[in-house]
């Protein structure tokens, strides 16, 4: 069986992947609706001796943990929201409790407070746009494009 490498949370950067960590739960707020009811989601915020973190739980995980728990994150990952990292466990990760106790956590160092550019999905018209000039001048002033290959009509 493989070995788990654990990181703590002070040394997570934002959209790093396939993380395992044990924190301890400082709170854990009630769950809100979203998706018009479909789905219930919590804030847990989470930490260790290195700082602290908000984890995303969904659905059942809103139920399944008690402030003051301490849990196992595998195959999580940080995403970013609102410029704020958040930890979460995604569709393949885990989250359960265990025994292990994690005495002290340092809430000096949140790093869902600090701001994070967030990382954009596919580039907008303005990184397209090569001219310079913005996005809404440039559609009137826009030429056609030829077509790459014969069978692609207009």
């Amino acid at each position: 069986m493989e070995e788990v490498e654990y990181l703590q949370v002070g040394d997570l950067k934002p959209f790093l992947g396939n993380i395992s960590l044990k924190v301890k739960i400082i709170e854990l707020p009630v769950p809100r609706e979203v998706a018009g009811g479909r789905h219930k989601i919590s804030e847990a915020l989470v930490g260790d001796e290195s700082g602290c973190i908000y984890l995303t739980l969904w659905d059942d995980h809103t139920s399944k943990f008690e402030k003051g728990n301490t849990v196992n994150l595998e195959k999580g990952y940080v995403s970013v929201h609102r410029q704020s990292m958040r930890l979460t466990a995604g569709k393949y990760g885990t989250v359960t409790k265990i025994e292990d106790e994690i005495p002290e956590v340092n809430t000096g160092n949140n790093l869902s407070d600090q701001l994070v550019k967030e990382q954009a999905r596919k580039p907008s018209r303005e990184s397209n746009n090569r001219s310079g000039a913005s996005s809404s001048s440039n559609q009137e002033t826009r030429i056609p494009r030829k077509r790459k290959y014969w069978h692609q009509r207009r």
